[in-house]
């Protein structure tokens, strides 16, 4: 969604060559393990993970992945970019792999930026008739894409890739096919390559307009079939082109058409609306449909053909600018892909609250089939709510699972001294380095996800609840006016109907955003209601369906402005008509010219009837009534013209009335654009229109006083309607406005969840205890449990049956989100309530303990089956250096069904701040093991089933003031000046070994390579070159790390006085060849060195790169020497990070100064 973006994704760099190295085993912690959270991934006797079709994907873009996988996440992309393939040379393989920490991938293979970037090289060279290689002058001859004749600059990047070319479209479709060989070919760690779940393409690749001649001719042939060989039929729909008088055989041929100079560009959507939508359905079809060619390659390359998920984006479901400048259908894409996704339709998705679920929706109901089947859902490759708050982003998140999420990379872990987008969207803060409240939530949302894995990866929307169904029509979309809600080219169409979901939703409607291709007899008839919010172009079928849907099945439709007046073409049909109950002023019919898109508004006053407020909306229609009757007029003085119809239809022989409870087809009608609808307030005082928050594209809009007094004037128009809200609230919450419950969701087992959250606005607004009514399918129901998204806990909460399959439910005071869950047969789930603390992190629950304090664990274990559940052992699982007594596991009796036992531990964090961190999460883990009647009442874990049957994970964090904490002494670049624990030193080094101005110093290249921002020497200390985060240069940034053509080298480090020094961390540079062994010496002098630590490095972790050497007490010292050995000559080093504090030897005569 960013500017940046098109660099948010990690770029691996391979090494020309690679040496044989011994694969490094895991990490001696098994919580450094993605396996230690979730019990859908399993530990293979190699050291690689296995996941089941049960786990859930779940990963951060980019960051530190032993500190995400801390917190519950086990997923992250990577990329492969290069133009190898396209200079005929072999695509390289990934290299040493094992990433120690079990992580699964997501891998995109970057084509088109790679083929643009092979392109771009190519004519160049040819222009300066630069000898070509064989591969150059193929590129070279290719024909590009062109801009539109009005287009004041050529394209450049990816929209210059011609792909109505069929040579291109084969080098493309090469790269992929390439790309999954190479990263499904064995590795010097691995016999299978890394561990992908998922492939994918270029980063937000959308698709740009191209006007060039094989365009055009591929258009011609397109618009014959698409009019059946009818010009008349074309000259019909593209009337509004013409000028007056002008003859509609204005273009003879089809041909003709496509090749005539007028052949619109997004700019003339409005007064070519004809034209325009046959342009950009072409197009769209065309890009879109060869997306899913490169997506067909790489599945059918696959020898086990896993799914691909691209990274497309929201800007192309309803926001006009972008939709129009792009070239891509979403709708489109997920039929293309369903049976080679593996069920997943992915788009990077930044927003918040009722937007956000909105949009999800709409992407659910694009991917899932039309028997509604379980196995399909959403995967976000980035989402975040932008740099909102935490509640507002758990608000958001646990909404996402309740509106089809099945798979997620948050947009990004971020880090101290971040910049740009990983700055503003981080969930660290960039000046300290510190958790943003974001993160806390963040971890608890994973966790609350892996206790109940199998539910969320399954559970589908339950069938047969009231539910209305909005279309969002892309036609409509696509020749939309932006919304005066928001200037951004992120806005939303005038008629708005995120907004128009956001009042249903407030009234306690539960809506299902569909795509046009849902419109379908079968889909669409199970909803109570089908909204039309400015859905003007429908195609018959649709329009067909639409009318089955009304007279045959009894079904409610709500429309507004002049729903199905227009076909595909902008040709005006009149489809649903006969429905409305109402005729509208001026000419109409076929035959009769179309008029331009935006035809003149006026203005309708409402009085809403609530709080004394007064509405204003748009309109271009006049409607007057033949067989609907008003339900509401306008108040502005004489022009009480109705503003709500309501027409009753008599059903068809037809009709299938069981289905609605025998009720005959409604229509229920506004003759204005709802989405228009605002409070008569002046312009300035219109905080509605408001962006809430810093960010243009995030348009989340500002509370606003009586705002609520549209959705109530909306919500009475229905009821009026006979559409009863799925679910109620008693006063104190309903006035709130503020509460969402979402649909419950459920599992073969008979399993629900029901999301409640507050709709996320930036203040925290929490919701008051309170009882709601809805309807559970499933029952008898006669306990809930309440999982809140503040801490691990579990409650049991009373359910109370009132008619019809609804229950009452009070709930406790929600400040977020949580998860209601009714339980049928499920494995035992487990409970760990809010753990005690003196003080709370930043967003004011997670527990901050003193280094050294015990405190108590408490752990619940709840038996959630339906047959009483056998002895077992819970276990508590801390890392290494932390203590768990008396014991870590203890005994759990027999339990019924519904029945819960307690265990409390006593954890004692280490005392010795070198072995914590400030700003970490540290993880807290929880398994129960069920156990066989001869092993229960032991208290040991069973040797016959090592897999625990529930777990769950909570978070801590340490509380360590600055003056106590370990400070960075080495000055590293990429800690800002406000890092808390930086203490400046003037550190400067010397390389020993090989002896300084001998032949043999000849061997080192600090940095590996000069550019104007480096000095010699200074590689070890000048940062990372990391706009991401990532903890290692790479080979892309070989100014920011150094080389050794020899097998070892010494380095002393001078810290210019006498220090404190604790921990030494190593970054090893890019390429395969890592380090065998470190040696750290110090000396105070600089002339004798003692020697404090050897490591070998046989434990190395290829991914990160990383090696930490934590001395066992701290020792004073000016000069810290480091020895590196390599098995062979070349390898390299990045950051060296010296970590200690003042020394009670320092002398602040020898300090340094800046």
């Amino acid at each position: 969604m960013h500017r940046t973006l098109l660099l948010a994704l990690p770029l691996v760099v391979f090494a020309a060559a690679r040496a044989q190295t011994t694969p490094p085993p895991h990490p001696p912690d098994p919580l450094d393990r993605v396996t230690s959270y979730s019990l859908q991934i399993t530990e293979e006797a190699n050291g690689d993970t296995r996941a089941t079709d049960d786990w859930f994907y779940m990963g951060f873009v980019h960051g530190i992945p032993h500190q995400f996988v801390h917190m519950g996440f086990n997923s992250r992309q990577s990329t492969s970019r290069g133009t190898a393939p396209f200079r005929g040379d072999p695509l390289p393989t990934p290299g040493v792999w094992r990433d120690a920490h079990g992580l699964r991938y997501h891998s995109l293979a970057w084509s088109a930026e790679s083929f643009a970037m092979a392109l771009d090289t190519a004519k160049k060279r040819a222009v300066k008739n630069q000898k070509l290689t064989e591969a150059e002058a193929r590129l070279a001859a290719l024909p590009e894409a062109q801009p539109h004749p009005s287009a004041g600059k050529p394209l450049i990047r990816r929209a210059r890739i011609n792909l109505f070319d069929p040579a291109t479209r084969e080098l493309l479709n090469d790269y992929v096919r390439a790309h999954v060989n190479a990263w499904s070919a064995p590795t010097s760690d691995r016999a299978t390559g890394p561990l992908i779940d998922y492939w994918g393409l270029d980063n937000e690749w959308e698709g740009n307009h191209d006007y060039s001649p094989q365009a055009r001719a591929a258009f011609a042939a397109w618009l014959r079939a698409a009019y059946n060989n009818n010009i008349a039929a074309l000259n019909e729909a593209w009337s509004t082109d013409l000028p007056s008088g002008s003859a509609l055989s204005r273009h003879p041929t089809f041909e003709a058409a496509a090749n005539s100079p007028d052949i619109p560009s997004p700019a003339d959507y409005a007064t070519r609306p004809g034209a325009w939508l046959d342009w950009i359905t072409f197009q769209s079809e065309h890009f879109t449909a060869t997306l899913a060619e490169l997506a067909r390659a790489m599945h059918d390359a696959d020898p086990e053909k896993r799914g691909v998920v691209h990274k497309s984006t929201q800007q192309t479901i309803e926001m006009p600018v972008t939709n129009r400048a792009r070239t891509f259908d979403q709708e489109h894409f997920a039929e293309l892909m369903r049976p080679i996704s593996g069920g997943l339709l992915g788009a990077d998705m930044y927003g918040s609250g009722d937007r956000q679920a909105y949009e999800l929706n709409y992407l659910y109901n694009a991917i899932r089939p039309l028997d509604r089947s379980p196995g399909y859902g959403v995967f976000l490759p980035e989402t975040n709510n932008h740099n909102g708050p935490g509640h507002a982003f758990a608000s958001t998140t646990w909404r996402m699972l309740a509106n089809g999420l099945k798979a997620a990379d948050f947009f990004t872990l971020g880090f101290a001294g971040a910049k740009d987008d990983w700055d503003k969207f981080g969930f660290h803060n960039s000046a300290t380095g510190a958790p943003r409240d974001k993160l806390h939530y963040a971890a608890r949302w994973a966790h609350m996800v892996h206790r109940t894995e199998t539910f969320w990866k399954n559970a589908v929307p339950a069938d047969g609840l009231p539910r209305i169904a909005m279309l969002l029509p892309r036609r409509d979309v696509l020749l939309s006016d932006k919304s005066p809600r928001s200037t951004s080219r992120w806005g939303y169409p005038r008629n708005h109907r995120w907004l128009v979901y956001r009042w249903l939703r407030e009234q306690g409607y539960w809506v299902d955003v569909i795509p046009s291709t849902k419109l379908t007899t079968e889909y669409i008839r199970p909803y109570d209601a089908l909204a039309l919010i400015g859905a003007e172009h429908l195609a018959p079928d649709e329009a067909a369906a639409i009318t089955r849907y009304v007279r045959e099945d009894g079904g409610t439709l709500i429309a507004d402005t002049r729903p199905g007046h227009y076909d595909q073409h902008h040709r005006i049909r009149d489809q649903l008509a006969p429905l409305l109950g109402v005729t509208f002023g001026g000419k109409s019919g076929a035959g009769v010219p179309p008029a331009p898109v935006a035809p003149p508004l006026t203005r309708l006053i409402i009085n809403s009837g609530h709080a004394r407020q007064t509405l204003v909306a748009d309109t271009s229609v006049t409607a007057s009534a033949t067989t609907a009757r008003p339900l509401a007029t306008g108040s502005a003085g004489k022009d009480r013209r109705p503003v709500a119809y309501l027409n009753t239809l008599p059903q068809t022989p037809d009709a299938k009335p069981q289905t609605l409870n025998a009720k005959p087809g409604r229509v229920l009608y506004f003759p204005f654009e709802l989405g228009s609808i605002i409070l008569e307030k002046p312009a300035e005082a219109m905080s509605a229109f408001l962006l809430d928050g810093p960010t243009a594209d995030r348009e989340e809009y500002a509370r606003q006083q009586g705002e609520l007094a549209i959705g109530q004037w909306l919500g009475d128009r229905l009821r009026e309607a006979g559409l009863t809200p799925a679910t109620a609230a008693d006063k104190a919450l309903a006035e709130t406005g503020n509460l969402r419950i979402e649909q419950p969701f459920t599992d073969k087992s008979g399993n629900v969840a029901i999301v409640i959250a507050t709709r996320a606005d930036t203040e925290p607004r929490p919701l008051p205890a309170g009882t709601v009514t809805l309807p559970l399918p499933g029952g008898p129901w006669t306990t809930a449990w309440w999982a809140p998204a503040e801490d691990d806990s579990l409650t049991a909460l009373s359910v109370r049956p009132v008619t019809g399959g609804r229950y009452e439910v009070t709930l406790p005071v929600i400040p977020s989100a949580g998860v209601l869950y009714l339980f049928r047969q499920h494995a035992p789930i487990l409970s760990i309530p809010a753990i005690a603390s003196a003080t709370r992190a930043v967003d004011g629950h997670t527990a901050k303990l003193t280094p050294g304090a015990p405190f108590p664990l408490t752990v619940e274990l709840i038996n959630t089956t339906a047959a009483p559940l056998p002895a077992g052992v819970l276990r508590a699982q801390a890392l290494a250096g932390w203590q768990i007594s008396p014991a870590a596991t203890a005994d759990t009796p027999e339990l019924a069904p519904g029945k819960s036992h307690q265990a409390t531990f006593t954890v004692t964090p280490p005392a010795d701040v070198a072995l914590v961190k400030p700003d970490w999460l540290y993880p807290l883990v929880a398994t129960w093991h069920g156990l066989p009647a001869r092993e229960s009442g032991t208290g040991i874990l069973p040797v016959s089933n090592p897999r625990p049957a529930a777990i769950l994970t909570a978070n801590v964090v340490m509380d360590i003031p600055a003056e106590k904490a370990l400070h960075i002494l080495t000055d590293n670049a990429h800690y800002p000046d406000t890092y808390p624990y930086r203490t400046h030193t003037g550190v400067t080094y010397l390389y020993t070994t090989p002896a300084p101005d001998t032949p043999a110093a000849s061997a080192i290249s600090d940095p590996s390579r000069r550019d104007k921002n480096t000095r010699t020497g200074t590689a070890l200390v000048n940062g990372f070159n990391s706009r991401t985060g990532g903890r290692n240069t790479g080979g892309n940034a070989s100014a920011y790390n150094a080389t050794y053509a020899t097998k070892d080298i010494a380095v002393d480090f001078d810290l210019k006085n006498i220090r404190s020094v604790r921990r030494v961390i190593v970054n090893a540079g890019p390429g395969d060849l890592l380090p065998v062994r470190i040696t750290l010496s110090t000396s105070i002098d600089g002339a004798s060195f003692t020697p404090q630590l050897t490591q070998p490095l046989s434990a190395g972790n290829a991914a990160v790169r990383e090696y930490t050497l934590t001395l066992p007490a701290a020792v004073s010292a000016r000069h810290v020497r480091l020895a590196v050995e390599w098995p062979l000559a070349g390898g390299t080093l990045d950051e060296v990070e010296i970590w200690g504090n003042e020394s009670p030897f320092f002398s602040p005569k020898t300090q340094h100064t800046p």
